[in-house]
């Protein structure tokens, strides 16, 4: 392939050397004329040698020897001025015609036009290492990148689309690329690196190795789990698949073909999913949580003390676009030292020191207890906390000890509300006492080691049920902004008449804490059952949060009422934490079910705000 750095085009690079080859010729000629006369003179410095003695035998000026016949020239050679003159002349205008040029390119595109390219890739790949070095560094003398940091890459960018690039820089620049790639947190910004790897992945400039290479080095394997496990019925850990974005030009597809977790390499749990299909998506970007029974083997017969636990997997990988390469197997292996220690055994550290004594008694300000029809609830509000908090909750009432279950509070965290529940309701006296013990069972649940505070703490005479409201937004003002910021999608029925519920959220004007509801048997319903069924979203002026759920519907109902209830008990949120959410109810009134395998639609149903003061309009749902 032609290389051309410098800008200048062919026709005027041709008339340019023409020039300096006519110059060079006539300035040669003047100079190198015919000699004239008959006189000898020294054929190296033009002496002349009339009147020597005949038997010197070297010239008196330069020291020349003259004993060949070729040392001594007869006649004197005569330079050509205007011959001369000319040569000159065409040699400057040579020279100023391609200094302008050159001068006219730089300014036009920069000196970099005129780098060769050889030169241009070593620099771009300089220029790549000291931006990853200036993006992972503190030092204020290393600045980070801009888009105009990147002159060399553009450059060859530019030069490697316009098909510039000889077959032996295009191997050059496959490998530097490769290498470049697998330096994740810079190449993500990188944007010209990144085309330059569509243009030689569109180019098919990648060998199967090479290929293989650039897949594998974008694929990982994390396993995580509590380094130190102590021998009780089971542990967890999670394993986590990871896929780098390589590029949009290369079309790749899965298929897994083993995967499981050893300890002291012997298998533990073979978790491979079974498929014959290549999968676009395979296991990449996915987290998976398993439970390990420390009962079974191999964990039964080893001893306490260090091991291995490994995670594996194996995954064949098709290469759909460029369809050139062969599908190929990438293996991958992480592993993580663990101790296995007594069943009751502390591993965590447990701190006691009295230093820390007064800053926790203080963070725990408020203490709630409140039992309702089907449940029981003990709220605590903590403050920030020097040290965290791994603690089991019980209440003291009279002679009885009953268990909450447990809690955990990383320290420096903001003022909150913690909310420990039990679906039995209980009966109490009219004063209780709440106690909150140290618990490893409760540390278990991390998956790292930490410092925990080691002391009982203890609240007496906590009052059941006292009286509570919390805090939420009752500005009237919003009505109108929140009817058009709230809305309903309803998706598809199935044969078994399930339907899709999207309740999505447009530049909700406030934060919103709502439990999702729906019209049945004369009452409103939670569409989901669990603790988790709170929609909760902060305040936003640009953005857009859904919320689906599927739900069924009886095979002959033709309309659906459903309604957005503000939670009490938002306070308690473990994700998705808001701030004095709104404190009014929405409704949405007969809504028409699709029918079964009708189409879809992208109707969006807004409700109606139920002030205190409106009449409750009760939904004429056909309920037979």
């Amino acid at each position: 392939m032609t290389q051309i750095t410098s800008g200048l085009t062919s026709p005027f690079l041709i008339l340019l050397l023409c020039l300096l080859a006519t110059g060079s010729w006539l300035c040669f000629f003047a100079l190198r004329r015919k000699r004239k006369g008959d006189q000898p003179h020294c054929r190296k410095c033009e002496y002349q040698l009339t009147g020597i003695a005949t038997e010197q035998t070297h010239c008196p000026e330069c020291g020349q020897s003259l004993g060949t016949a070729k040392a001594i020239a007869r006649g004197k050679r005569y330079t050509h001025i205007p011959l001369l003159l000319t040569g000159i002349l065409l040699i400057l205008i040579t020279l100023s015609l391609s200094g302008h040029h050159v001068y006219q390119t730089v300014q036009t595109h920069g000196w970099i036009k005129l780098k060769p390219t050889s030169w241009l890739i070593s620099d771009a790949v300089d220029e790549f290492n000291y931006f990853s070095k200036a993006f992972t560094s503190t030092s204020p003398y290393l600045p980070l990148p801009t888009s105009s940091s990147w002159i060399n890459s553009q450059e060859l960018f530019v030069r490697l689309r316009a098909d510039t690039l000889s077959t032996t820089q295009c191997q050059i620049l496959v490998n530097q690329t490769i290498k470049l790639q697998a330096q994740h947190h810079i190449w993500t910004i990188a944007q010209d690196w990144n085309g330059i790897l569509d243009e030689l992945i569109i180019a098919k400039a990648f060998s199967q190795e090479q290929i293989e290479k650039l897949i594998t080095q974008n694929h990982s394997v994390e396993l995580q789990c509590k380094p130190a496990i102590r021998r009780k019925r089971s542990f967890n850990c999670d394993s986590r698949d990871i896929e780098h974005d390589i590029s949009n030009k290369l079309q790749l597809s899965f298929k897994e073909t083993y995967c499981a977790i050893h300890f002291n390499d012997q298998l533990v749990k073979d978790v491979t999913t079974r498929s014959e299909r290549y999968n676009k998506r395979g296991p990449w970007g996915t987290t998976s949580g398993y439970s390990l029974e420390l009962y079974k083997e191999p964990f039964n017969s080893a001893p306490d003390g260090k091991g291995t636990l490994s995670y594996q997997i194996k995954v064949m990988v098709n290469v759909e676009e460029p369809a050139i390469y062969q599908p190929f197997e990438i293996a991958l292996k992480t592993t993580q030292s663990i101790r296995l220690e007594p069943a009751d055994a502390i591993v965590d550290n447990f701190i006691t020191d009295d230093n820390f004594a007064k800053p926790v008694e203080d963070a725990w300000q408020q203490t709630r207890v409140q039992t309702t029809d089907n449940k029981t609830k003990i709220w605590l509000q903590l403050d920030s906390l020097p040290i965290n908090l791994a603690m089991n909750v019980f209440i003291i009432d009279a002679n009885k000890e009953i268990p909450f279950g447990g809690f955990m509070r990383q320290s420096n965290q903001d003022k909150q509300w913690e909310l420990i529940r039990s679906s039995k309701k209980y009966t109490f006296s009219p004063n209780v006492h709440v106690e909150l013990r140290p618990s490893q069972d409760v540390a278990d649940q991390i998956k790292t080691l930490a410092d925990y505070w080691g002391k009982t703490m203890r609240r007496e005479n906590i009052t059941v049920n006292t009286p509570y409201s919390p805090p939420f937004n009752m500005d009237r003002s919003l009505v109108d902004q929140m009817t058009k910021a709230v809305g309903i999608r309803l998706s598809g029925r199935s044969k078994k008449h399930a339907v899709g519920i999207h309740f999505n959220f447009h530049n909700n004007p406030v934060d919103v804490a709502y439990i999702p509801m729906y019209w049945i048997n004369g009452s409103w319903k939670p569409i989901e059952r669990s603790y988790h069924k709170t929609i909760s979203y902060r305040a936003q002026k640009r953005g857009i949060n859904s919320y689906g759920k599927s739900l069924r519907v009886k095979p002959d109902q033709k309309t659906i009422s459903l309604r957005l209830e503000p939670d009490i008990d938002w306070e308690g949120l473990r994700y998705n934490r808001v701030d004095s959410p709104w404190g009014y109810a929405i409704e949405f009134h007969d809504l028409p079910l699709p029918e079964v395998g009708g189409k879809h639609t992208d109707t969006r149903y807004t409700g109606k705000v139920i002030l205190p003061d409106d009449v409750l309009q009760v939904p004429a749902l056909n309920e037979k």
